[in-house]
């Protein structure tokens, strides 16, 4: 299965994706200039402290294996209308 999302974060916390349980992938994107930051996190309440910093214009993968769990992430940017594409890849 595969799942492709755009969605729009800003200063407040957003939902960004619903990773599903078992094997795939989930590749964040930011779309922005390289001087905005968008903070994810697998909790309610990210912030640039405790959430994993991803700069505009820059991309990382998370790989998925046998027994991972779904998670929830979570988002905020350090601007407004940050546009954060997502794509998830799944075995099923």
């Amino acid at each position: 299965m595969i799942i492709p999302t755009q969605v729009s974060v800003g200063t407040s916390e957003v939902p960004l994706v619903l990773v599903p349980p078992g094997v795939g992938s989930v590749t964040i994107t930011v779309a922005a200039a390289n001087t905005v930051f968008v903070y994810v996190g697998t909790t309610t309440g990210v912030t640039a402290t405790n959430g994993a910093a991803l700069i505009g214009g820059s991309s990382v993968t998370i790989p998925l294996y046998p027994g991972s769990r779904g998670v929830q992430l979570y988002a905020i940017a350090s601007a407004a209308s940050t546009p954060v594409g997502v794509f998830v890849s799944t075995g099923s």
